[in-house]
């Protein structure tokens, strides 16, 4: 159907158009900026002279860094977590959701309350640091990877799109041709909710790639250390002048010192967020879905 945009409607649509430009560029500036001051020139970025373009383009944060043993060991431990932890809480949550979907359930409905009070009523950081030492998990991968594997509210979302996605007469159909249960859920009922398990494996995955807190506490070997203790340590602790004498000698309190700790943070906070900034263009379709599935019915 066409019509004619009267002067209200062209008003509202520069407007609109207007403030969503605006809007994106405060999103994209700053990593625009972080990234110029990154790979400029150390006393440029100490005086403030970086705005909207680097000065003097170098990479030697980057190799700097990417040199230091620390850096690569961390981003690899980080992509270790992100991963394994990943896919054991999509795994988890699509089998619980699965059976809580289930009519035939023995006392589905309690079951489904008592998993929704735990969201009420957490355990607190003491009794769960004790319980992870307990099992022996202590400065191990699994301290940060199985304690938030079972997710309430992942499993409550996924049982609600399997009820949307998933027609029953489907199921029921299967069962008659003798499919198990197994067979149903691996063949039937995961590819139908693939949007949704991409929306939330992306929450999930940025929430392990970002997550400082559980490696600090529970780890205490630096060689299990994910990326975002280093990034840490570098930004809050100001552990820089290791890499300052490996790249410049003693010359800290100098210009150079300050803007090159400016340029060695910004190009850890690059290190840190790219990957996570890659995933999302991939996923994008299948995370558009997942956020419509169940708002529409057909």
């Amino acid at each position: 159907m066409k019509y004619k945009k009267g002067f209200g409607s062209h008003v509202f649509d520069i407007f609109n158009h207007s403030f969503m430009v605006i809007l994106m560029l405060t999103m994209i500036y700053p990593f625009w900026y972080i990234l110029c001051v990154s790979v400029s020139n150390y006393e440029d970025v100490a005086l403030g002279r970086i705005k909207l373009f680097p000065r003097g383009i170098h990479f030697s944060a980057y190799k700097l860094l990417l040199s230091a043993n620390d850096i690569p060991l961390a981003f690899k431990n980080s992509v270790v977590y992100t991963v394994v932890g990943t896919f054991i809480v999509l795994f988890i949550s699509t089998m619980t959701a699965y059976v809580l979907e289930q009519q035939y359930l023995p006392y589905r409905k309690f079951v489904i309350v008592l998993f929704t009070m735990t969201m009420f009523i957490p355990g607190g950081m003491i009794p769960s640091f004790l319980l992870i030492k307990n099992l022996g998990m202590y400065n191990t991968m699994w301290a940060i990877v199985l304690p938030g594997a079972f997710g309430v509210w992942n499993i409550l979302i996924i049982r609600s799109n399997i009820r949307a996605s998933v027609p029953k007469e489907l199921i029921d159909s299967a069962y008659i041709d003798g499919a198990s249960d197994w067979r149903i859920y691996f063949t039937i009922v995961l590819p139908l909710i693939k949007p949704i398990l991409a929306t939330i494996g992306l929450f999930v995955a940025v929430d392990r790639w970002n997550d400082f807190f559980g490696p600090l506490i529970y780890l205490n070997d630096s060689n299990k250390y994910p990326l975002q203790i280093i990034l840490r340590k570098i930004l809050i602790t100001g552990e820089t002048a290791k890499y300052w004498e490996k790249a410049a000698g003693p010359l800290a309190q100098s210009r150079q010192g300050i803007g090159f700790f400016e340029t060695l943070k910004m190009a850890t906070i690059i290190i840190t967020i790219w990957p996570i900034l890659l995933v999302y263009p991939f996923i994008q379709k299948y995370f558009v879905k997942g956020v419509l599935v169940g708002s529409l019915k057909g």
